[in-house]
């Protein structure tokens, strides 16, 4: 399914809840970026995303350290739900091998 938003913020919500929707189907409570996270060292695993003009990305933060994947979304208005639903899952399989 193709849907155009219409402006920058729809986008965002639009696709900040499709991730956080991802992610509890898979298990993992996803929030929205917080940078201070990576200063908890406590060894809790925070998932966290971030979908504005600047970045479309999906993190994993633990330990002080935190990982990324790029999530691409059409640059033309144009978000392909389907596609980018893929794509997070994906990219929490990725990230959810990776070792700390």
């Amino acid at each position: 399914m193709i849907i155009n938003p219409g402006n920058p913020h729809a986008n965002a919500d639009i696709l900040s809840n499709l991730a956080k929707n991802v992610a509890r189907r898979m298990g993992f409570d996803m929030k929205l970026l917080d940078t201070t996270t990576v200063q908890d060292t406590s060894g809790v695993e925070h998932w966290m995303c971030m979908f504005d003009v600047e970045e479309t990305r999906v993190y994993r933060v633990q330990n002080g350290s935190q990982r990324f994947v790029h999530i691409e979304v059409g640059r033309d208005g144009l978000i392909d739900i389907n596609d980018v639903e893929e794509q997070v899952r994906k990219a929490i399989e990725d990230l959810s091998v990776e070792a700390y």
